[in-house]
């Protein structure tokens, strides 16, 4: 190893005011990102961006316009009809009609059996994603006792549990989520068992969270998440050869967000350096230079930590 040549690359300039200002673009950037492309999961299901200029965007927008239309005046007796005004509405962001439209669905004697609980379910994750923990719940469990152990009670099981994590009820959330993934399918075991997971997390019980996030689906859509759970706890832990495997997984399978892909980088940097791989450290440093073009918290954070045990390892000649 060339000691020399290591110290070299390492007193390349890093501007901090430039870290810190990507640093913050970055958080912005993140939290716009959050807000636009703001959806609730159910079994998997996402709401239609209000944003969105796709096909089905302008179905949705032409439905409400035809919907609001007088010419057709069988639309209040056509439950078909009314319950694709109310999809629709939602959609779009239309809060206040869709709730119209639910409350006479749900208010018509003719809607019945899987139709009523259906629609029910949707005005509950309306009310979910509305921030109204109390009134999805309440929705949810008008329903619950009266349906059979089906996949459609594991989804009612998932909002229950989704509105009490939000309110911060975790034990009680993990009781809904326990019971959904007992009896759904794989979409509703996967997110159920992920959000199981994040709950322990949160609770910091995460030897308990990594078991279970250990069992989420890597083909799911909640694969990635759990992953980067799993590196965080792995290096807490000292695991450093499951980090780097995870690791590995997550950049050749996953698309990567731009504070993702430095971080993972960072991390390997530390962790190669706890198992006196320094030829890896350096190459996983050069690599995160590369991508960041050397700006930013984390490749300042990977050059300060060679920093340090460079520091350390001449010291250690000297004594």
């Amino acid at each position: 190893m060339d000691r020399e040549k290591l110290k070299q690359y390492l007193r390349k300039p890093v501007t901090m005011w430039v870290v810190v200002v990507v640093a913050v673009v970055l958080f912005l950037g993140e939290e716009y990102y959050r807000f636009a492309n703001r959806s609730t999961k159910v079994a998997g299901a996402e709401l239609v961006e209000v944003n969105s200029l796709s096909e089905k965007y302008n179905q949705h927008f032409a439905n409400v316009i035809a919907c609001g239309s007088n010419l057709d005046a069988s639309l209040d007796k056509d439950i078909e009809r009314k319950m694709s005004c109310a999809k629709s509405a939602w959609a779009l962001g239309l809060v206040g009609q869709a709730r119209r439209d639910w409350n006479e669905l749900l208010n018509n004697p003719e809607l019945k059996g899987l139709d009523r609980a259906r629609s029910q379910l949707s005005y509950a994750m309306l009310e979910l994603q509305e921030y109204n923990y109390e009134k999805a719940r309440l929705l949810a469990q008008e329903v619950l006792s009266k349906l059979e152990e089906s996949n459609l009670k594991a989804q009612f099981m998932l909002l229950i549990g989704e509105s009490l994590s939000a309110e911060g009820r975790l034990d009680q959330a993990n009781n809904y989520f326990t019971q959904a993934y007992n009896i759904g399918d794989e979409v509703v075991k996967s997110w159920a068992k992920y959000m199981m997971a994040e709950n322990k997390f949160k609770s910091k019980r995460f030897s308990s969270a990594r078991e279970d996030y250990l069992q989420v689906d890597s083909a799911s859509e909640y694969a990635k998440d759990a992953l980067l759970r799993l590196v965080y706890i792995d290096f807490e832990n000292n695991d450093y050869d499951n980090v780097l495997l995870w690791g590995r997984e997550l950049r050749e399978n996953h698309p990567l967000g731009e504070d993702e892909l430095p971080w993972l980088r960072y991390v390997a940097v530390e962790a190669y350096i706890k198992k006196n791989n320094i030829p890896s450290a350096v190459a996983e440093l050069e690599k995160l230079g590369q991508e960041t073009q050397k700006r930013g918290t984390w490749y300042a954070l990977g050059v300060a930590t060679m920093e340090a045990y460079i520091g350390r390892e001449e010291l250690a000649v000297k004594m």
